[in-house]
C-alpha cells in the first residue's frame, strides 16, 4: 500500500503490477444513489446494488427491509424506511485464512494494514444516501463495540462477536 500515488490534480490512482483496489461496497453504495436518482420520480422504487439498498419515491410508502444474521439464523430485525439506504459491512462473509493459518477478512484496519478485529462483526447503517449509508456502517464497525452506536445516527443494528445484536434507534431531529 505505501507504493500507491495519488494524484489529485490528475485524479490518478497509480499503483505497482499486482496490487488491486476493491472499491468494494463504497462502489456498491455510490452506484445506488445515482440509480435512485434516476427513479427518483416514480411512485416507488427499490433498488439493490448487491446488498446495499436505495428505497423511495414519490408515495414514501414505508418498507420492510430485514437484517440478516451473520451466523445464518433468522433476521436479526426489520427496519422501516420509507425513503432512503440501508448498507451491511461486515467481516464473516469474505473472509479466508491467510497463508500463515490466520483468519482473515476484506475490511482492512488503516492503522495495521491488517484485516480489522475489533469486536465487532457486522453492522449495519441507515442513511440519507446509500454512499453514506455505506460509510456509517464502515465507520462503525472499525471503530468497535464501545463507540460503534455513534456512527449511526439515523439508527442501524450492530453485531458484536459473541453474536448479541443491538439495534440503534435514530437521533430524533
Amino acid at each position: 500500500w505505501g507504493e500507491l500515488t495519488v494524484d489529485e490534480r490528475a485524479e490518478t490512482v497509480s499503483r505497482p503490477p499486482g496490487v488491486r483496489i476493491d472499491p468494494g461496497g463504497i462502489a456498491k453504495g455510490l452506484l445506488a444513489v445515482l440509480v435512485g436518482e434516476s427513479l427518483a420520480d416514480f411512485d416507488s422504487f427499490a433498488v439493490d446494488c448487491c446488498g446495499d439498498l436505495r428505497v423511495g419515491g414519490i408515495a414514501m410508502r414505508p418498507r420492510s427491509i430485514a437484517v440478516d444474521d451473520p451466523a445464518g439464523g433468522a433476521p436479526l430485525h426489520l427496519l422501516k424506511i420509507a425513503d432512503g439506504a440501508v448498507a451491511t459491512s461486515g467481516i464473516t462473509r469474505r473472509a479466508w485464512t491467510d497463508d500463515r493459518g490466520r483468519s482473515s477478512h476484506q475490511i482492512i484496519d488503516p492503522a495495521s494494514g491488517r484485516p480489522a478485529f475489533t469486536g465487532v462483526l457486522q453492522v449495519t447503517a441507515v442513511a440519507p444516501s446509500g454512499l453514506l449509508a455505506e460509510t456509517l456502517a464502515k465507520s462503525a464497525l472499525l471503530s468497535g463495540p464501545d463507540s460503534a452506536e455513534a456512527w449511526l445516527p439515523y439508527g442501524g443494528v450492530i453485531v458484536e462477536a459473541d453474536g448479541a445484536a443491538r439495534v440503534v434507534e435514530p437521533l430524533t431531529r
